[in-house]
């Protein structure tokens, strides 16, 4: 039944998306270039110049401008009929605005060939679902009794049977319909995370016998964000069952870099870019202000959330627990929400400030700034001087990117972050932007790696 739900959600998307002036059965993806992302993070005023700018390129986005380019998005969890129409009409303008770069919304295509093919599709996947308990014994610990079938279960049989199943299966075949039509494609960039359509799109570019795939790791490489992760046996040639992988991973700096290898990641295969989601941090400006002495002045802490439904709760509730206190009566909150989430029965004394300006808007206001231990928002803070604490969620581990770094004041309880806020005072530690990442707004490494397809002994 979900399975079905799936099928006919995804098949109402296809219809409103699709339009008279672009239609997919008649692609205009004439470029021999590809990048794969999500519709999502664009820059702030598209909606207002209907110009492509996106947070995940930024600038490359103009250093193409003049190469025929596609440029190829995910819907992320878009579904209303007038966010629909919105998105058509957006990727549409985007298309007229600039002739060289073209854009195409895989959720657009919406072919009867591929309705057909994605049922047939998941009929075979329920199929050898129906096997899966000779698979149980495979998630039973070595040399122990202990089994975690029941822990997996449900979510094992989403991905065979359920929901789940049904979108892989139409994400696998529009990818295939995309990549079947598209003219030999000599590079093509997509924004590495693992996930399942990101193994789908890796299979069909060889199919189709395309050129070089690059993975990119767009944003910071955490210790237990495992995405980026692989066992080491999946790099060893001969070795059965591999998963799929791009030709080169681009890393946007010596720490991405240094994250991958140490994980096993062969060095070969890894190309330093520019950090396009950074470049900001080049010029931005170093806080040297130090926190008063004076005990009656107002502590100003600016608190960035996550989209991490349990580590946002966790953050607040320390943080709600210590404003009920008489020691805070000289602090001062700035609530910057992440987009996903809404708040009810604020304290009183959190002031909400706008989740679309960026983060360092609000560091000339602020004596600390409190997220949580998920969030590379903590780079932006550590980098332009201001003390950063981060909220470590129980349950969850901790992902922050600067894990184990002295810069970073880690807190779990109502007592430790009231210690962290009364020992602001000195000048705080600071990393350098170029440490971290590749910073250069002439982008020599992307145009570089453009050039040469790739291309590496």
């Amino acid at each position: 039944m979900l399975a079905l739900i799936s099928l006919l959600q995804q098949s109402r998307v296809a219809a409103k998306l699709r339009t008279k002036e672009n239609p997919p059965t008649r692609t205009t993806l004439s470029g021999s270039i590809s990048f794969f992302d999500y519709w999502y993070r664009f820059g702030a005023t598209v909606n207002e110049t209907r110009k492509f700018e996106s947070q995940y390129w930024t600038n490359l986005v103009d250093e193409l401008k003049d190469t025929d380019v596609n440029w190829l998005h995910n819907l992320v969890d878009q579904h209303k009929k007038s966010d629909l129409l919105r998105i058509s009409s957006l990727k549409n303008d985007f298309n007229l605005a600039n002739t060289n770069n073209q854009h195409l919304i895989f959720d657009s295509v919406g072919e009867s060939a591929v309705v057909i093919k994605s049922i047939k599709s998941y009929f075979k996947l329920l199929i050898r679902s129906l096997q899966i308990e000779k698979y149980k014994p495979a998630f039973t610990l070595s040399d122990t009794s202990i089994n975690l079938w029941p822990l997996f279960k449900n979510e094992w049989l989403n991905s065979l049977r359920g929901y789940e199943a049904m979108i892989n299966c139409i994400r696998f075949h529009r990818l295939e319909f995309i990549l079947r039509q598209l003219p030999k494609q000599r590079l093509g960039f997509y924004l590495i995370e693992n996930q399942p359509w990101e193994m789908a799109l890796i299979h069909l570019w060889r199919k189709y016998h395309h050129d070089q795939l690059v993975g990119v790791a767009h944003s910071t490489v955490r210790f237990w964000d495992l995405r980026l992760m692989s066992d080491s046996r999946s790099f060893l040639d001969g070795y059965k069952n591999l998963m799929p992988r791009p030709d080169f991973v681009a890393v946007n700096g010596p720490l991405a870099h240094a994250s991958l290898v140490d994980a096993g990641y062969p060095e070969n295969e890894l190309i330093d870019v520019e950090a396009l989601m950074y470049q900001h941090l080049a010029n931005a400006p170093i806080d040297n202000r130090k926190k008063s002495s004076d005990a009656s002045k107002v502590t100003t802490i600016l608190v960035a959330t996550d989209f991490l439904k349990s580590a946002t709760q966790t953050q607040m509730k320390l943080l709600n627990e210590l404003l009920q206190t008489t020691e805070a009566i000289n602090l001062r909150v700035l609530l910057k929400p992440h987009w996903s989430q809404t708040f009810k029965d604020l304290h009183p004394r959190i002031e909400v400030v706008s989740g679309k300006e960026d983060l360092a808007t609000y560091f000339g206001q602020c004596d600390a700034l409190y997220c949580s231990a998920i969030t590379s928002a903590v780079i932006d803070g550590v980098c332009a001087g201001v003390p950063v604490i981060q909220c470590l969620d129980p349950q969850s581990f901790n992902l922050s990117p600067l894990r184990g770094r002295v810069e970073v004041q880690v807190v779990r309880t109502t007592e430790e972050l009231r210690s962290a806020i009364n020992n602001l005072g000195g000048t705080p530690p600071i990393i350098k932007p170029n440490a971290l990442f590749h910073l250069d707004s002439q982008l020599p490494k992307w145009k570089a790696l453009i050039a040469t397809e790739a291309t590496r002994n």
